[in-house]
């Protein structure tokens, strides 16, 4: 998988598609994008600078505060998830 570079908020945006691309068709990439999107973002190859990172977390301050146990769950579990997401946009504009 190419790692995609984000050096602003602009350019996350600018790179949206292919980022929502590569969500929706990782395995529950969608239901880890909901419980941890800044780390779903960097399993899917989407590298966020810092001032990137800052500028989300300025935005959308819960992103501070997620816990990583659900995703790491998630991750290990080999079940069939009976809720699937299909995420359409990243962030609030």
């Amino acid at each position: 998988m190419l790692v995609l570079r984000i050096s602003s908020i602009d350019d996350l945006f600018e790179n949206e598609e292919e980022i929502l691309r590569r969500i929706n068709e990782a395995p529950n990439g969608p239901n880890l994008y909901v419980i941890h999107p800044l780390r779903a973002l960097a399993d899917l190859g989407i590298e966020l600078s810092d001032e990137a990172r800052q500028s989300l977390v300025r935005r959308e301050p819960g992103l501070a505060a997620l816990s990583i146990t659900a995703y790491e769950a998630l991750m290990k579990s080999k079940k069939h998830q009976l809720v699937r997401f299909h995420i359409k946009a990243l962030f609030r504009r």
